[in-house]
This record gives C-alpha cells, structure tokens and sequence, in this order.
C-alpha cells in the first residue's frame, strides 16, 4: 500500500504531465541573468543604472549594455526621475510584468482553467482549501529540504 507522499507524488506528476506549459520556442524565455535583474527590479522598484551596478555587482557597462538590450525588447524603459530630473531610473515595461507573469506559470492555465471549470464550485474552493493546507503544513518543515 503506497503513503499518502506516495500517492499525492503520483497524482501531482499526473496533473504535471497533462497540463505542463509548452513553450514551442525555448529561445523565447528570458536569459537566466535577464530574468534575475527583472524579478529583482519587480520587487525593488525603479533604479538607476549605478544603483543597478552595485545591486548587482556588475560594472556600470555590462548593466548599460544589459538595458539597452531589455529595453530592445520592450521590457524595460527609461524615464526621468519625478524628484530629481538629472536622474534616470530604468523600470520595466507593462509587456514585462506580463513577460514574468508568463515565465513563472509551471502550468498551462488555460488547460486548468477547462479542467476545473467542469467541477462544481464547492469542489474546486474545498481543493483550492485543501492544496493551501497542504502548502501551510510543508511550510513547517523544519528538515534541510527547502526551497
């Protein structure tokens, strides 16, 4: 008789492999250190290209050159500082928060969207309930394995 990790883990993976999101261009994702810089600057706020430099720890240059990139992208832009017009913050565009909204889903939504859609609503807040218990408890853990 499997535990219950046994067949939560069998079910998770079951639900993992139909409803994976695909990427049909892996070359479409954002580099790893272009994803840092704008998951960092999401929660930071606007920056300037030196405060970006020592945030970092990389040289005024490569940050420049990393910018003028993500803005080649549209998904960062520079603006006038409202407080100090010298200045010039970098902050990111509509189309990157969408960009990072789109980067952090593991799994396709529209097809969980269907999915769940065919269960009554009281099951799916009893679910949605259930999963949030389950993420509180592993919360607690109090072994090596954490995220």
């Amino acid at each position: 008789m499997p535990s219950d990790g046994e067949r939560f883990d069998e079910l998770y993976r079951l639900i993992y492999a139909r409803a994976v999101r695909h990427v049909p261009d892996k070359r479409a994702w954002l580099t790893p250190e272009s994803r840092w810089v704008l998951d960092h600057m999401a929660e930071a706020g606007p920056l300037t290209i030196g405060e970006m430099a020592a945030t970092f720890d990389r040289a005024q240059s490569t940050i420049t050159e990393m910018v003028d990139g993500l803005c080649r992208q549209n998904l960062l832009e520079r603006m006038p500082d409202a407080r100090d017009r010298r200045r010039t913050l970098v902050w990111l565009t509509d189309a990157a928060f969408e960009r990072l909204k789109l980067e952090r889903e593991v799994l396709d939504v529209a097809v969980l969207d269907r999915a769940l859609a065919k269960m009554p609503a009281a099951d799916r807040e009893r679910l949605y309930a259930l999963i949030e218990d389950l993420n509180r408890h592993l919360g607690d853990r109090d072994d090596d394995h954490h995220l």
